[in-house]
């Protein structure tokens, strides 16, 4: 039990930074400023979230009450929560077969369920904070609409701490299927990503498909629905959402059977994911590390091709990130969110009113409110192109190996820009995918006016990809011990989503001023476009000038 709590507490100080966070505070006047900075940006990201989270969370439950659906929204956000910790624990599940110190850490007199509990309880541990975050807001609000007794209140902070169980159990197995399918193949990181991808799909598609299933009811039915049957709705597609609900809303004997059965079923499944992943985590994290090394050998044939410089730095980011499925998953998700977000909302049937595609063609759209459809559209690509990890991380993925990156014979300037071309790339890559998808989904958006709004949120997403480069390249977080910490657990990958939501507020600015002066749509695009341009331009000049001296500085103390 030693050994477990060792090895937890070593992996959870690694996985929150607070050995980085010691260090800098040891290492004198200008550590400890940085240290304090670094604190104040999370505070600043996470006081932000949180104020937008509890500003939505209170317009929705005041008419969700009148209703007498604030049992059903509470449900909701339960559900929400646990759906993350499933979608994206998935990710850091595989992550631990991929972790460079598995080599010593099974040297070690360690069993290897106690290895892999040491592991998976750091991932348990944050997820359990962030639904914590998540869910206490939401229960802080429904208990100024309801009678709520100190029951309620213990019973709550069970169900938070657990909340991550379930999720994080399944994914912990599945990522062990996933991963032990790969031992008798060879490319064996392309065959994660595929079934990881695959999957990601199949789930999200059978959610909305399940939710979307509530048929012809006639009036009796829908009332019973609304007085109860709702919440059993809205969790069908994943049951134990239900069961935590019902232990917090219910009282009496109904609550206290919900509350049991979901603690049980949690501690159980913790138990059993244990168990499942943990008997063959040495044997599968081997066999990944060795088709790793053998995935990365160089081909001479292929490496003697003559080509630039510029064009043989942006193939080697590529190839780094494509050969690692914690890279790829974590960079190159959001090219998958889109398409089947526009999917599930415009061609899932819901009920008898039929698909939203249906309804828009029936209804027709008048022709002023086009423009701010278009301005969505945008906004929603902005989001999909900023959240960019693998931009935040193209310095911080060199590692301690980032000497090899200095000594190369190619301008620094040369460098940066084609990690920023590489940054950008990937920004491109999640916003085509959305826009060719709202190509053939939604007939009443010309091409043209897709076009449009695809332009405006590439031009706008570049401030933010270059300033996620500089920040990168000024700091890098070289000393990492795992792919999935390099670039899930990086400050720089934090601070370029804060940076993507401080920069909404200019955008935001230039719509507002323009629609004030009464100019039009096309005023409002065209001062989009030149000003984020002109601020682009600044940047990656102020980048290139940087670049010499910055790269020239890096893994030096």
């Amino acid at each position: 039990m030693r050994k477990f709590f060792t090895l937890f507490f070593v992996e959870l100080k690694l996985q929150l930074g607070l050995q980085t966070l010691k260090e800098g505070f040891k290492s004198g006047p200008k550590g400890i400023l940085k240290s304090l900075g670094y604190l104040l940006v999370a505070a600043l990201l996470v006081g932000s979230l949180g104020f937008l989270y509890l500003f939505l969370l209170n317009l929705v439950f005041e008419p969700a009450y009148l209703a007498g659906l604030s049992d059903t929204l509470l449900t909701a956000v339960v559900l929400l929560a646990m759906v993350l910790t499933f979608v994206f624990g998935i990710m850091q599940c595989i992550g631990l077969y991929y972790n460079r110190d598995t080599d010593f850490l099974f040297s070690l007199p360690i069993p290897q369920r106690t290895a892999f509990a040491g592991k998976f309880a750091p991932i348990m541990a944050s997820e359990a904070v962030l639904n914590v975050a998540i869910i206490l807001p939401a229960l802080i609000i429904y208990s100024q609409y309801a009678r709520v007794d100190m029951l309620f209140w213990l019973k709550s902070v069970v169900v938070m701490l657990l909340s991550a169980a379930i999720p994080l159990a399944l994914a912990a197995i599945i990522s062990s299927l996933i991963m032990g399918m790969t031992i008798f193949v060879k490319h064996k990181d392309k065959i994660v990503m595929g079934l990881g991808v695959v999957f990601f799909i199949l789930y999200f598609l059978g959610v909305q498909y399940l939710s979307a299933g509530m048929t012809t009811m006639d009036e009796n039915a829908l009332a019973a629905m609304l007085t109860g049957g709702l919440m059993d709705t809205i969790t069908r597609a994943f049951p134990p959402a239900l069961w935590a609900a019902k232990s917090l809303v219910y009282t009496g004997s109904s609550g206290m059977n919900a509350f049991l059965l979901f603690t049980g079923v949690s501690v159980g499944a913790l138990i059993l994911s244990t168990f499942v992943a943990g008997s063959s985590f040495i044997r599968t994290s081997t066999n990944q590390g060795e088709a790793a090394k053998s995935e990365k050998r160089v081909n001479l044939d292929k490496s003697s091709k003559p080509q630039s410089a510029f064009r043989a730095l942006l193939a080697r980011e590529w190839k780094t990130v494509l050969r690692s499925p914690v890279y790829a998953m974590n960079s190159l998700i959001m090219a998958l969110v889109g398409p089947i977000m526009v999917f599930c909302i415009f061609f899932i049937p819901r009920g008898d009113m039929g698909d939203l595609n249906s309804m828009v063609s029936m209804m027709g759209i008048p022709p002023e409110v086009t423009g701010y459809i278009m301005l969505g559209v945008a906004a929603l690509m902005y989001f999909l192109g900023t959240v960019n990890s693998g931009a935040a991380t193209v310095f911080t993925r060199e590692g301690k190996a980032v000497w090899l990156l200095k000594t190369l014979p190619v301008e620094p300037k040369r460098i940066a820009l084609a990690k920023l071309i590489f940054g950008l790339e990937i920004s491109v890559i999640a916003i085509l995918p959305l826009a060719v998808a709202l190509y053939f989904m939604t007939p009443f958006l010309s091409i043209l006016q897709l076009l449009l709004a695809t332009l405006a949120a590439l031009v706008a997403c570049t401030p933010v990809v270059a300033g996620a480069v500089f920040l990168d390249m000024q700091k890098p977080s070289l000393n990492w011990t795992s792919e999935a910490a390099a670039i899930k657990r990086s400050r720089n990958a934090i601070l370029e989503i804060l940076l993507a939501f401080l920069y909404v507020a200019p955008n935001v600015g230039i719509v507002s001023l323009v629609m004030k002066l009464d100019l039009g749509m096309t005023a409002v695009w065209a001062a989009l476009l030149v000003v984020n341009a002109a601020i682009s331009i600044g940047l990656i000049i102020a980048l290139m000038k940087c670049a010499p001296r910055m790269i020239g500085n890096m893994g030096e103390k």
